[in-house]
């Protein structure tokens, strides 16, 4: 005799057992709704086709790529307004330097008002150096005579001189012009002396430089006297023509005899 299976706890029909067939409008097997219908057995997974949990939307791509788009655009304006720039800065054109016109009437501009203490110091040579360190002051009897300003260039006296220079001296009794030519030789020296004679006449008075020979050479001595004053011109084998223009006799000789040259 066939005996049936025991039947399994719960009711449930063992596996295997004929089952009912699916009708969809019952719900799942075993009377099962589908997901969200409100039954109360397990639901079942949602369809892949459908929306995520939650309702929300995935998020796309959109907002990036307008940045990048903004972003590129910025830049290209950066650089489209650097280039004007530049442009517009090498177009600029260059001021051109107006001279200054120099009015005739103006003191600065003549020559015959500028003091020979005005004029700029030279570079100096060998007679430069002399003149700066011996006659920088010369003390006479009882006077004191300074140069004013500083020694001005006197080159245009002779074009064959090596170096000249001109300053003025003051001191309580006035003041005087002193004038150094000096020249590669003596002949040279002869030659400017017997211009200055041809141009001034026969001088007053004539003599030596020096009453002894010190190892300086004799030289020779001429003077002028003149309404404007007293001249003195000298020179030795040095082959430098001194000159000293002064007020009066007295004051010219002075300075003279007290010069170490």
């Amino acid at each position: 005799m066939t005996q049936n299976p025991p039947e399994q706890p719960g009711g449930q029909q063992p596996y295997g057992a004929s089952q009912p067939a699916y009708d969809p409008a019952q719900g799942g097997p075993g009377g099962q709704h589908a997901y969200g219908s409100g039954g109360t057995g397990p639901a079942e997974p949602a369809s892949p086709m459908g929306s995520p949990p939650g309702g929300g939307r995935q998020r796309g791509n959109g907002p990036i790529i307008a940045g990048i788009i903004i972003g590129g655009l910025v830049v290209l304006a950066l650089l489209l307004w650097g280039a004007i720039t530049l442009i517009d800065g090498r177009d600029d054109t260059i001021p051109t330097p107006t001279p200054t016109a120099t009015d005739p009437s103006d003191p600065a501009s003549e020559d015959s008002s500028e003091q020979p203490g005005d004029q700029p110091e030279p570079e100096g040579g060998e007679l430069y150096d002399l003149l700066t360190t011996e006659a920088a002051q010369v003390d006479t009897d009882g006077s004191t005579w300074t140069v004013q300003g500083s020694w001005a260039d006197a080159s245009e006296l002779s074009a064959e001189a090596s170096e000249a220079y001109t300053a003025t001296y003051t001191s309580d009794d006035g003041e005087l012009t002193f004038t150094a030519v000096s020249f590669p030789d003596v002949d040279a020296a002869d030659s400017y002396v017997a211009g200055v004679e041809e141009e001034r006449g026969d001088p007053d008075t004539t003599g030596p430089v020096w009453q002894e020979d010190y190892g300086q050479g004799r030289g020779s001595r001429i003077s002028y006297a003149s309404d404007e004053g007293y001249s003195i011109y000298w020179y030795d084998d040095t082959a430098v023509v001194y000159q000293v223009d002064a007020a009066d006799q007295a004051t010219a000789s002075d300075f003279y005899g007290s010069l170490s040259f």
